[in-house]
């Protein structure tokens, strides 16, 4: 009986809404970003800016303790790349250790990461020009670095091949898990005031942890174009809270089809970039 009762609830909530709780925090979420058809039209989502990553995932410190400094590899010249209608995506960054060892060129910014998803395959660009292609679990990991993004979770999880579901609360922040058609699984949450996402987070494997929670904080979010972005990403994990990344906007650039009404187009070089 009870269970009858909670299956009529639910229907009513659909009928009167026309759409399930899950689908009704994503589609809020669209509109405070600047709205589902501005979204849906985007063709590509360039972003530069700067940053630190934890050296070793926070494992090098010079000591074992929680409270030992982190050591941080800073990232400049950051530049990611995002085509939304290939799914492709190319990282571009230089890397400075901001600690002292090994070989000089670690502290003379001269390590140069060029990493590109196309598809189902990734790849790393070498210093020569050469692609060298990058193991299977790298395909995984850089379609999640995809969805680190408020506007791509959001155009995905509006994508009628994903599977939205496990609406909940907790505190002022409302939940849902996404399943995409690849199969990648995450949870995002969304502000129950402002409905803007405030975070993603994610299964994935560390080398020497095994199994963690990353999540992925968005903030400082700022009007580009018709749409609301973070200004800064704060990416952790679950061990010790230790911070993997930080990243900062220096500028952003956005594209959308020529095809939808009322917005403005401007060309689209991401052929370019691939």
């Amino acid at each position: 009986m009870k269970r009858s009762i909670v299956a009529i609830l639910v229907l009513v909530v659909v009928s009167a809404y026309g759409q399930t709780p899950e689908m009704q925090v994503i589609s809020g979420a669209a509109e405070a970003l600047g709205g589902k058809n501005r979204i849906l039209s985007l063709k590509t989502i360039t972003i530069e800016g700067h940053g630190q990553l934890a050296y070793q995932n926070g494992g090098g410190n010079i000591a074992a303790a929680p409270d030992a400094p982190q050591k941080w590899i800073n990232t400049n010249g950051v530049r990611r790349t995002m085509d939304l209608e290939h799914g492709r995506m190319r990282l571009e960054q230089r890397l400075v250790q901001d600690f002292v060892f090994a070989y000089a060129r670690n502290m003379t910014g001269e390590v140069r990461v060029n990493q590109v998803l196309d598809g189902d395959i990734a790849y790393n660009m070498g210093a020569d020009g050469r692609p060298a292609r990058a193991a299977d679990a790298g395909v995984k990991a850089r379609r999640i670095e995809m969805l680190n993004n408020p506007v791509t979770i959001v155009r995905t999880a509006l994508d009628p091949a994903t599977k939205v579901s496990n609406f909940r609360k907790a505190a002022k922040l409302q939940l849902v898990d996404i399943t995409t058609a690849k199969g990648d699984k995450l949870t995002l949450a969304v502000d129950s005031v402002t409905r803007l996402p405030d975070w993603v987070s994610w299964l994935g494997a560390d080398t020497n942890l095994g199994d963690v929670i990353f999540r992925t904080s968005f903030l400082g979010y700022q009007v580009e174009k018709g749409l609301m972005l973070p200004y800064g990403y704060n990416t952790m994990m679950d061990f010790r809270d230790v911070v993997l990344r930080k990243q900062t906007k220096n500028a952003q650039d956005l594209c959308r089809r020529v095809e939808t009404a009322g917005l403005s187009m401007q060309g689209c070089p991401v052929r370019n970039a691939f």
